[in-house]
């Protein structure tokens, strides 16, 4: 027996289960799609996995539903701290970006709307009005201001030779009209004037920047976020993690993905060890072949 002899042995057993588990590895994967030739499929058409890439799906889905990402483990990933610090610095954020560069009459809109915010404007002025109307009755201005010149003219002229001519009767004689003259004008014209004012500095107000006007504490509002976030994971988080189906979902994206997509994302995670298998069998086909030289 020559040399070409004994290592042709082991030289070809190596190819040989190298490529016999190559091709294994590879009929895991290829063909991605059945072939048919006069309409009977081929054996082996399409590969192991894209044939049975619904029971692997869902295989995978309840392996990570039952064991990897179960609802208590999704519970518990809602209600904590990490949850919590992001919702409460998303909700100051989108606070921070949402009254940034609008005015008060802007967010106001943005949040009820043109219509619901008129109204309310609306209902506002003529509650304000109508609460002036009343204190402005209950205060009897009229009276209370002509009684105060009244006696601010009895004031003036005691003493003097006036006061042989201004008797409180005659100041009582012009005071009585002219409180009725005042208070006429407050329910009338003044109250005119009155809502002009506060119509005026409400429209001010509504024009002012949004975040000027709503200043509110960042640290407080975040631990307000983090209180009620919390409580509300604790009362529902149950009902929320029914709601999500895990294994539905991982099966239908895994259903979904194209065959060469999840080849890809197979390979990228056992590559090394279906190499490994490969190179397996070239190493045992090579020892195979040693063998057979002293058999």
């Amino acid at each position: 027996m020559n040399w070409l002899q004994i290592v042709s042995g082991p030289v070809i057993g190596g190819v040989i289960g190298y490529f016999t588990n190559y091709l294994a590895v590879k009929m895991l994967f290829r063909p991605h799609h059945e072939i048919r030739v006069f309409g009977k499929t081929l054996p082996f058409t399409p590969g192991i996995i894209p044939r049975r890439r619904g029971a692997l799906a869902r295989a995978v889905a309840n392996a990570v539903s039952d064991s990897l990402l179960s609802r208590d483990d999704l519970a518990r990933m809602l209600g904590s701290d990490e949850a919590q610090s992001a919702v409460a610095e998303a909700v100051c954020a989108g606070l921070d970006d949402f009254l940034a560069d609008r005015t008060l009459r802007e967010a106001a809109a943005a949040m009820i709307g043109d219509e619901r915010l008129n109204g309310a404007l609306s209902a506002a002025r003529e509650a304000v009005s109508r609460r002036v109307r009343e204190k402005l009755a209950e205060m009897n201005l009229g009276t209370t201001i002509a009684s105060v010149a009244g006696e601010s003219v009895l004031e003036k002229t005691r003493g003097t030779m006036l006061a042989m001519f201004v008797s409180p009767d005659l100041v009582a004689s012009f005071t009585g009209p002219m409180a009725q003259r005042i208070d006429g004008y407050l329910q009338t014209d003044g109250m005119s004037r009155i809502d002009e004012m506060l119509s005026a500095e409400l429209d001010g107000l509504l024009n002012r920047p949004a975040g000027d006007v709503l200043r509110f504490d960042a640290d407080a509002l975040k631990a307000r976020v983090r209180e009620v976030y919390s409580a509300f994971v604790r009362d529902h988080a149950a009902g929320i993690t029914a709601r999500m189906d895990v294994a539905a979902t991982v099966e239908a994206k895994i259903n979904a993905m194209d065959v060469a997509e999840l080849e890809n994302l197979i390979l990228s995670v056992m590559k090394h060890e279906l190499n490994a298998i490969v190179n397996l069998g070239a190493v045992i086909g090579l020892i195979i072949g040693v063998l057979n030289i002293f058999l």
